[in-house]
């Protein structure tokens, strides 16, 4: 990377950092602020009070405005600092020993649908035995006649997205590893002994979803982030499960009182660290 670039990119860090600093100033502004009015105050006093809260808040989002465009401007940056050429491609393997012949891209249904930007991965629709038929003989007729034949299958009542059964991995193991709150969701209950854990990736250093805005959701968002910008570490057609993200990704312990006072509504008693992604040469 050439040093303008890395200059860029601190600068960009700074001004996001600046802007996360400032949002939780105001928002602690906001929640001082509330906690005068439930108090209790002379009329006067309230509407003084309720004047400087609808301040606060206007001002905090239009911090929190300013704060998504400075993101999306340095996810730009970043995304000029990606190779054109592809791993795995010729060109990039141009000039290496092949020990052996080059292993062919993956196109299964499941590095198809992920993205980190999905909660969860997309599970494809199944068709009963007799549907399927249907779907083959219609499908040279047009693609028409295949939609119109599924959403007569669906029954009244039910939802686009199917409910995963119990045995799912995509959700019930993620079930396994709660975030400790809402507000913490890379803080994850330790399954084995008190306290939590606090997730980074183990690769990039990041905690931070590719967007810049927010962090990662909990083990199921490392576990997307691990299959989307990872999964050339793991062998053709193999994933990161929820326990190999657990046991990869865990950065520290989190005592037990702490994550009380979290969970009792002090979001100040463990302020996580935002770690962007680490930019490549």
């Amino acid at each position: 990377m050439e040093k303008v670039t890395e200059q860029a990119v601190a600068e960009h860090r700074d001004v996001l950092k600046g802007l996360d600093a400032h949002i939780t100033r105001l928002t602690r502004r906001e929640d001082e602020l509330f906690k005068r009015m439930e108090r209790g105050q002379r009329r006067d006093e309230a509407q003084a009070v309720f004047d400087a809260l609808t301040e606060a808040k206007e001002r905090r989002q239009r911090v929190e405005k300013e704060r998504q465009e400075e993101a999306a401007a340095f996810e730009h940056l970043l995304s000029q600092n990606r190779p054109a050429v592809l791993p795995g491609t010729r060109a990039a393997n141009k000039g290496k020993r092949q020990d052996g012949p080059l292993q062919p891209f993956l196109t299964d249904v499941m590095d198809l649908s992920l993205d980190e930007d999905d909660e969860e991965p997309v599970k494809r629709e199944a068709f009963p035995p007799t549907e399927r038929n249907v779907a083959k003989s219609t499908t040279a007729s047009g693609g028409r006649q295949l939609q119109r034949i599924r959403k007569k299958a669906q029954l009244p009542g039910e939802g686009l997205v199917p409910t995963p059964k119990a045995d799912s991995p995509t959700t019930y193991g993620a079930r396994n590893y709660p975030p400790v709150a809402k507000t913490h969701p890379t803080l994850i209950t330790n399954p084995t002994a008190g306290g939590a854990v606090e997730l980074r990736c183990p690769y990039c250093k990041t905690n931070m979803h590719k967007s810049g805005i927010r962090l990662l959701d909990g083990v199921n968002g490392f576990s997307l982030h691990l299959n989307s910008t990872h999964k050339a570490l793991r062998p053709p057609g193999d994933r990161f499960s929820h326990k190999q993200t657990f046991e990869l990704c865990s950065y520290r312990t989190v005592p037990q009182d702490v994550v009380d006072a979290i969970q009792g509504g002090d979001l100040r008693a463990n302020v996580v660290k935002k770690v962007y992604p680490q930019v490549g040469p």
